[in-house]
């Protein structure tokens, strides 16, 4: 029983799950039908086609959200930590396979909880289902500053578009954050070459709005014009 109730707790973390006692969590999920599934490693938690449409929580260890490109590479977009939902893109698209792959970067948890069992929840739970369009309208926002950072002429403002996305994702304390990926990777990501990246650095360390140790970055504030 002791895996339940720390599986419960994690859930109270995330947004899906705001606003419940561990006791309604419990029975609304029965945790001992919906098993939390254990990973090593690299092992792959979804990919195109590898699922039926679910819901998938993170409850332990750290995930990677990777894009293949089409010369077969992957780069990596985003990590998941403790709490963290996905899956929700193609929950209601039987026919669309899950456009990422999503692969342990540590040892980790997951839950899935099954379509029919979501469609439930929101046709009878009112505070599920508010969470769960509140949810959805953060990721259409996620994906507007995606838009951003893609369109921007400007590489540095390229980077520290997608900077910002990497510090909320991970939730540094004043603005620090580990890249998740490395420098070719991000160069591939904004579609620059490596020598455009660190220029663009360089400009935004010169302009005070970031510092750099290897990969640990902080976000500074614009320096207010005397």
């Amino acid at each position: 029983m002791r895996q339940y109730s720390e599986a419960i707790e994690r859930l109270r973390t995330g947004p899906l799950f705001c606003g419940y006692s561990a006791e309604e969590i419990a029975a609304r999920l029965s945790l001992q039908t919906a098993c939390p599934t254990h990973f090593a490693p690299g092992e792959v938690l979804l990919a195109p086609g590898l699922h039926d449409p679910a819901l998938f929580f993170l409850l332990e260890g750290t995930a990677r959200v990777l894009r293949r490109r089409a010369d077969g590479k992957y780069v990596p977009l985003s990590l998941l930590k403790p709490g963290n939902v996905f899956g929700m893109a193609t929950l209601f698209q039987a026919s669309v396979p899950f456009p990422n792959e999503i692969r342990a970067a540590s040892e980790c948890t997951a839950l899935f909880l099954p379509r029919e069992r979501v469609e439930q929840m929101i046709a009878q739970d009112a505070l599920f289902a508010r969470n769960y369009i509140a949810l959805l309208s953060e990721r259409i926002l996620f994906l507007s500053r995606r838009i951003d950072t893609f369109t921007a002429e400007d590489p540095s403002q390229r980077l520290l578009a997608m900077l910002e996305e990497f510090h909320l994702q991970q939730g540094g304390e004043e603005g620090t954050f580990i890249l998740p990926c490395t420098f070719t990777q991000l160069a591939s990501l904004l579609n620059i070459s490596r020598a455009s990246l660190y220029r663009a650095i360089e400009r935004l360390e010169k302009n005070g709005r970031l510092l750099r140790e290897n990969r640990r970055f902080r976000l500074c504030q614009p320096k207010q014009a005397s």
